[in-house]
Parts: structure tokens; C-alpha cells; sequence
């Protein structure tokens, strides 16, 4: 089992992983789809690959495919030893932009859903390992596939359309810990928030306006160099890619909590923006602390990670398709801006956390 979740995981978890699963040997080329069968795999032995879904359900997305010369299926990540496939079930059950096929013969422990659902809710400190453990193996997915693809493409992903479900998950109490530990920060357009190569020591949760994250293409080349030399009095902007725009609701520098590492990406103000800030010594006590707290915390970053995961992986491969107005539904397809009455509901109230926190920062919409 690869180290993230050995060193995420206890041996006790990780033995009642091992005794509520069954093992299941699966041969070359089959497609995994955690949906259909309602369970999630962890990969024991053998490898996997993680390709685009190709915008099969999308005839722009077939035509822009044929003119860049490229095939609907894009390799996007090998999956190895100690690999999770189809966590995406515990937070949404839509199928994701993507399939994952076996490289070789593959030795998978396969856990029921339901059984992992039900252990998640009833054991606080356990969610709290898990959900970490899904954060850490989707940020290394995101680093690795940021840097291989996205540099190359420059692709944005598209903001999230349900910021509010992030809140939802928490109580009122973690919601007004927040707001009472935090400290309202206003920041200027280009003002940095999170630099690269730096460790960042807060988390933010952004209020108002908006935060542009980017990415520096690896420092490789003499094109790199002198573009550098050149960029004197420039923006240090022009030389980045950005990649994700960051909407009201949602978190910067949430990765400093969930793993010691420097920042690979830098978040900036695109506007005047508002954020809440939260000294990461004070959340990482609270999170030892408060056993419900972390467990719901960690979820919400997971969540986060995979929603944008998912919409890098749907840029990379033209997109699912959106529901349009007036158009007919296809049974078959599954439309990336479709809700469900649970979510709907989730939404409401998360949407309804939001609007509290402000009102308790003695904020609104419309400024300070």
C-alpha cells in the first residue's frame, strides 16, 4: 500500500479495510466504473491509467480533438500501488470526465460504499484520516497533471458552480469558530496571497471579488531564462498560467493544513477582494482538538480537490456537456451542471452558512 495511506491510515483502519473488502483480480484492458458497481478500489498490485473521456457526448468536442490531431482519449496519469479509484462516490454520483482502464493485471481490494459510508459517519476520527488521505493522493494528481498537461494547453478551469455545498458540510459551530478566529484581510488587484516555492501560514476563505491561482512552468529551458532577464519591470503574471479563478465560498491555502509542504502554485487578486484569514497554527490545534471538526474540514478540502480535479480532467477533454435551456434531455448523458434534489438542498443550505458568515463578519455583498 503506497506510503499515503500507511502513514495516513492506522493499522486498525486499515485492517477493517481489509476485512470488510473483497479481493478481485481483474485482467488488461477493462474499464473500473465505481459507480456501477457501488464500491471504491483500492489498488493492491498492477497498474491503472486515467484517460479523458474524450467528449464523447460533446460533437465540439470531437471536432476540436480532430483539429489539434489529438485522440478523444487522453492519457492523463498512470495509478499504482495503494491508489484509490472512484472515491468521487462519496462525494457526488455523477461519473466523472474520466475512465480508468487496467495497464496489466491488477490486483484490487474492493470496499463497499455504503459499508464506508456508514463507518465515515459514525467515526469522526477515522473521516478525519480518510478524507486526509484522499486529499494528499488528489493533490499529487493535480500537481502531476498540472505540470504534464495544462502548461502545454493553457487551459482554465471553469469556477466551481456549487461553492455553497463546501459549507454545507460544516456545522453552524465550525462556521462561527471560523469567523471568530479569523481576521477580515483586503487585498489590491496583483496583491500575492500564497507564493510559490513559499510555505503558506494561513488559510483563506475568500469573501468578496476574486483570486486568480497560477502556475510557473518548470524552470528548464534558456527560452525560461532570458524570458526572466526580459521580464524586468514586467509583471511576474506574464511569465505564469493561470489555471483556476477562485469564486466567494471558496478556500485558498487549504493544502498547508492538510500536508507540510510548499506551495506549488500562487494565488493573487485579480479585484479588490475580501478574505477571511485563519493562522494555520491555530486551525492545526483546532484540528487536533476537535476530532468532528477535522473530520468535516478534511471533506470539505477533498471535496474541493476533486471538484477540481474533475474540472481539469473535463477541460483537458472538451468538456461533458452543459445542459442547455430549451434543449432535450438525453437519459444516457450525464450533464456536468445537473443537480439533485439532495444537492439542491445541500446547496440551499450552504448558501445560507455563507450568508451568515458574512453577516457575522458584519459584511455584505455589496463591500465592507
Amino acid at each position: 500500500m503506497s506510503e499515503i495511506l500507511l502513514q495516513a491510515l492506522t493499522t486498525r483502519d486499515i485492517d477493517w479495510l481489509a476485512q470488510i473488502g473483497k479481493h478481485q483480480q481483474v485482467p488488461v484492458g477493462v474499464v473500473l466504473s465505481s459507480l456501477q458497481s457501488g464500491e471504491i478500489y483500492i489498488v493492491l498490485d498492477g497498474k491503472v491509467q486515467l484517460t479523458t473521456q474524450g467528449g464523447q457526448n460533446s460533437i465540439l468536442g470531437s471536432a476540436f480533438a480532430a483539429l489539434e490531431s489529438q485522440p478523444l482519449d487522453m492519457e492523463l496519469a498512470e495509478l499504482g500501488e495503494g491508489e484509490l479509484i472512484g472515491e468521487t462516490l462519496l462525494f457526488n454520483h455523477h461519473s466523472p470526465p474520466f475512465k480508468i482502464i487496467s495497464l496489466e493485471p491488477v490486483k484490487l481490494l474492493c470496499v463497499s460504499y455504503q459499508l464506508l459510508k456508514q463507518r465515515l459517519e459514525e467515526d469522526w476520527a477515522f473521516a478525519a484520516r480518510f478524507y486526509r488521505a484522499i486529499a494528499l493522493l488528489l493533490l499529487n494528481r493535480m500537481e502531476t497533471l498540472v505540470q504534464k498537461l495544462l502548461l502545454k494547453k493553457r487551459l482554465q478551469i471553469k469556477p466551481l458552480q456549487n461553492v455553497p455545498l463546501l459549507l454545507s458540510q460544516l456545522r453552524d459551530s465550525d462556521v462561527d469558530w471560523l469567523a471568530q478566529q479569523g481576521q477580515v484581510q483586503g487585498f489590491a488587484p496583483g496583491d500575492v496571497l500564497i507564493k510559490a516555492g513559499q510555505r503558506p501560514d494561513s488559510l483563506h476563505i475568500l469573501l468578496q471579488g476574486k483570486l486568480g491561482v497560477s502556475v510557473s512552468p518548470e524552470r528548464r529551458s534558456l527560452s525560461r531564462a532570458f524570458a526572466a532577464l526580459e521580464a524586468k519591470g514586467v509583471e511576474e503574471t506574464s511569465l505564469d498560467s493561470e489555471f483556476v479563478r477562485l469564486e466567494p465560498g471558496e478556500m485558498s491555502g487549504e493544502m498547508t493544513i492538510v500536508d507540510d509542504r510548499l506551495a506549488t502554485t500562487t494565488t493573487r487578486a485579480l479585484e479588490p477582494v475580501l478574505v477571511l484569514t485563519i493562522s494555520r497554527q491555530q486551525l492545526l490545534l483546532k484540528l487536533q482538538q476537535d476530532v468532528g471538526f477535522a473530520a468535516r474540514f478534511y471533506r470539505v478540502v477533498a471535496m474541493l480537490l476533486s471538484a477540481r480535479f474533475q474540472g481539469l480532467v473535463d477541460r483537458l477533454g472538451y468538456g461533458r456537456g452543459n445542459y442547455q435551456v430549451g434543449s432535450s434531455l438525453a437519459t444516457e448523458v450525464n450533464y456536468e451542471n445537473e443537480l439533485d434534489l439532495a444537492e439542491l438542498d445541500q446547496l440551499t443550505l450552504g448558501a445560507a452558512r455563507f450568508e451568515w458568515m458574512l453577516k457575522r463578519l458584519q459584511l455584505n455583498k455589496k463591500g465592507a
